[in-house]
This record gives C-alpha cells, sequence and structure tokens, in this order.
C-alpha cells in the first residue's frame, strides 16, 4: 500500500493555496460589482478595477 510515498489525505500545500486563492479571486470577482454598486467601499473599487 506504498504507492505514491505520501497519504491521500494530506495534499501539498501548494495545491492548498491555489485552490484557497482562486476561492477568493472568484468571490472578489463576482462580488466586487454588486460591492461597489452598493457603495459599500471606493478603496475597494479601486483595488479590483
Amino acid at each position: 500500500m506504498e504507492r505514491d510515498g505520501a497519504p491521500l489525505s494530506v495534499p501539498p500545500l501548494r495545491v492548498i493555496f491555489v485552490l484557497v486563492f482562486a476561492d477568493l479571486r472568484f468571490v472578489l470577482y463576482y462580488w466586487g460589482p454588486i460591492i461597489c454598486l452598493l457603495g459599500a467601499s471606493n478603496v475597494f473599487c479601486v483595488l479590483i478595477f
């Protein structure tokens, strides 16, 4: 049972970072315009656009 040499239940940190980063980017791009339209934060809009 030593095929990969590493337990499958512990993914590399790089994979976790990429997944989390992609998630955050998706949330920012999806909610960015809505938050800007609501006028919640002008600085937030400048950072995105």
